[in-house]
């Protein structure tokens, strides 16, 4: 009787914060709320919609849009997910952290949709995308969304590194020699050193 007990307990406890979830948190973004937000984001985010209200980038939005292209209209929505991560990761309840997690795929998602080929932060949220899946257990999509970011990049180490990293926790670890191998590849100067630094480990 009390292992069901704790059952129901548990399983009361998952509906309720799911209907927290879906009733607190806002369905379109964790928005930047504070300069301590904004410390957290990387500076290429500073000059985004929104974001700018704290940075108070002194350069208009188009400075950004005519450097990068029209997608950096929506490239707040990435900046936003980096926002919703970090807050996510302060959150002690699993359940409700995943739940967190799995929201920040939107804003990931909504930049993907929307890119014009060629828009030079998109590799960089590949990378983010795949952390999010790795963290929620999407595995697969995680090592997808991670070869997306190298097609893309081709000399981009920490996309690697993190793929090599995941194989292993998946006891591939022929697997994160090979990806680790294709890197060292295509990179040069610091970036391969250290590709080479994580691949002698394993060798």
């Amino acid at each position: 009787m009390e292992s069901i007990r704790k059952t129901m307990l548990t399983v009361i406890r998952n509906v309720f914060l799911l209907v927290c979830l879906m009733c607190c948190v806002p369905v379109y973004a964790e928005k930047v709320e504070s300069p301590q937000d904004l410390r957290l984001l990387p500076k290429f985010c500073w000059g985004t919609q929104q974001v700018r209200d704290f940075s108070k980038d002194p350069h208009p939005i188009e400075y950004y849009v005519n450097r990068y292209g029209p997608t950096y209209h929506d490239f707040h929505h990435f900046c936003w997910g980096l926002i919703g991560v970090n807050r996510a990761s302060q959150v002690q309840d699993k359940a409700l952290r995943m739940m967190k997690l799995r929201h920040t795929l939107s804003e990931f998602k909504y930049v993907i949709a929307r890119a014009e080929p060629g828009f030079v932060f998109l590799p960089v949220v590949y990378v983010a995308q795949a952390t999010v899946l790795r963290d929620v257990g999407r595995i697969g999509e995680a090592l997808a969304s991670l070869q997306k970011a190298t097609e893309l990049k081709p000399n981009y180490a920490h996309a690697y590194i993190l793929s090599a990293d995941i194989l292993l926790s998946q006891n591939d670890r022929d697997g994160a020699v090979r990806v680790l191998k294709k890197g060292l590849s295509k990179t040069q100067g610091k970036a391969a050193a250290s590709i080479k630094f994580r691949l002698n480990k394993l060798m």
